[in-house]
């Protein structure tokens, strides 16, 4: 068709939002170009405003027009006035109430109307992620709370450890040292010195001789406990976390993501 509405999701920035998909020519049904316009009925949420800025870029280079707050008198909010809020409690005259919508600001406001209509002190709840609640003939109250915190999940649904996601930040902040140490257990030494690679903790041209230091590190390290009979693999790769952790963080001040390898021969 010639002349088409599209109402889509994206107008904050959004990366999987569908309006972020056509700007980046990535969206599966529309392409939008130098015959379209683009309006965003939306004030830019505070911390979303580079985001938004992203947008309109990535649109304006595809040719849409854009028409926004800024320009037009064209915002309109999903969130009710007050004097809408008390015309849906009218409408409802509910005999619990829990405000669920907005910025904590906006919860006290709504509490203190629902307070302000009539409703007892024991039948309105102030809540925040992570409280629980207790319904009873009486009213209503809170009942302690249960964990609120961010949970990283795979596509799958599983979720991802703390130990891991403390890791990718390491490695993404820091970068990572890898340290790999051979001992030849019967005779109770290094077969060979350590191998030591790593990537985003020095500059490239500085790696060969921070590589040697660290070698040097945990090669000394090790030769105390290998001469006196530690062959547990596990002993020797906290010894080798250790000693790389003491040179990379005394010398340089920096903590990447230590990787020690550790094999008995």
């Amino acid at each position: 068709p010639a002349r088409t509405c599209i109402v889509c999701t994206g107008s904050q920035g959004e990366p999987r939002a569908a309006l972020n998909l056509m700007g980046q020519g990535r969206h599966r049904f529309v392409t939008v170009g130098d015959m379209d316009t683009v309006v965003f009925s939306s004030h830019p949420i505070p911390g979303n405003e580079a985001a938004v800025a992203r947008l309109h870029n990535a649109l304006a280079r595809r040719g849409a027009r854009l028409v926004h707050s800024g320009q037009l008198g064209v915002h309109t909010t999903g969130h009710g006035k007050a004097d809408e809020l008390l015309a849906l409690h009218d409408a409802a005259d509910p005999d619990l109430f829990i405000p669920v919508h907005g910025e904590y600001a906006h919860l006290v406001a709504h509490h203190d109307l629902a307070l302000g209509r009539g409703m007892g002190d024991h039948r309105v709840l102030r809540c925040t992620d992570g409280d629980r609640v207790k319904l009873t003939g009486d009213g209503v109250a809170h009942a302690g709370r249960v964990p609120d915190g961010h949970v990283m999940v795979y596509e799958s649904g599983r979720p991802v450890s703390d130990h891991l996601l403390e890791e990718r930040r390491a490695m993404s902040g820091e970068g990572f040292v890898f340290v790999r140490v051979l001992v030849d257990g019967r005779r109770g030494r290094l077969a060979e010195p350590p191998v030591v690679d790593s990537r985003g903790w020095v500059e490239p041209g500085d790696r060969g001789d921070w590589h040697g230091r660290v070698a040097t590190e945990v090669a000394e390290a090790l030769a105390g406990p290998l001469a006196d009979g530690t062959r547990d693999t596990k002993e020797l790769g906290r010894l080798t976390r250790r000693a790389t952790g003491r040179l990379v963080s005394r010398q340089t001040g920096r903590k990447p993501a230590l990787v020690p390898v550790v094999e008995v021969r």
